[in-house]
């Protein structure tokens, strides 16, 4: 089972991105080739009150399995031995937040965490 921490989790990454809005934004999210390529990868996003809404889910040999607050029309999820991607295609204002992707095994969950900021276009 998970168990969400406040920020990111034990040893967990906080890496800060800023995107002007409407533009793409990428999550990366590296893991040991042993960790990956037959475990599954979920990626939250955190909104306030500190509760993660689920994303995706990345299984290998299926399709990704999106959460019921998000679509594949406006997100691609991807991920291969070494790495996971979530892509917002076009970045709207309550995509502001904390992103987490998180890798389910049997021992442990490894956490990883972005933030990401979105900075209004001027002019035009």
């Amino acid at each position: 089972s998970l168990h969400p921490c406040p920020l990111v989790g034990s040893g967990g990454l906080l890496v800060p991105i800023s995107i002007a809005l409407g533009k793409p934004a990428t999550f990366t999210c590296p893991f040991p080739a042993d960790k990956l390529s037959n475990n599954e990868v979920q990626w939250y996003k955190q909104t306030t009150g500190d509760t993660l809404a689920l994303i995706v889910k990345l299984r290998k040999h299926a399709d990704p399995a999106f959460g019921q607050e998000f679509s594949s029309s406006r997100m691609i999820a991807s991920k291969n031995d070494t790495v996971s991607r979530l892509t917002i295609l076009r970045t709207v204002p309550e995509d502001e937040g904390m992103y987490h992707c998180a890798i389910i095994d049997w021992t442990e969950n490894e956490w990883q965490g972005t933030y990401l900021y979105l900075k209004a276009v001027r002019g035009g």
